[in-house]
């Protein structure tokens, strides 16, 4: 983000709630600082800080960049992927239930081969 940008607060509807989002800003920069709104709270994240919060829950949003440009690392975990994994279940990881009871996951039937 460059001098005048500003960050529209928002909240990240389509993050899972269970989960926190975790930013990292870098770069030469002043201003920027992460505003959390019911919090009531202005945070000056410096680079190489983290914060966890949850964008899901916490609308949010920066103040204007008075110098230099800001740039972040934004990770959270969309909806989306939650749904993916529900529909193609990687039988090493997840297992299911059939009439309440806990069954095996299944094994692929052919073996990956390693291509060096």
């Amino acid at each position: 983000m460059t001098p005048d940008s500003i960050l529209q607060h928002h909240q990240d509807w389509k993050d899972i709630r269970s989960a926190p989002n975790a930013v990292v800003p870098y770069g030469d920069y002043d201003g920027g600082d992460l505003v959390l709104w019911q919090a009531k709270c202005i945070l000056e994240l410096r680079p190489g800080d983290a914060l966890l919060f949850m964008g899901s829950l916490i609308c949010h949003g920066n103040t204007k960049i008075t110098r230099g440009v800001r740039n972040s690392v934004n990770l959270f975990t969309h909806k989306s992927i939650i749904d993916w994994i529900k529909r193609n279940p990687s039988p090493s990881i997840l297992k299911k239930r059939k009439g309440g009871q806990q069954v095996e996951p299944l094994q692929p039937k052919k073996k990956a081969k390693n291509i060096v």
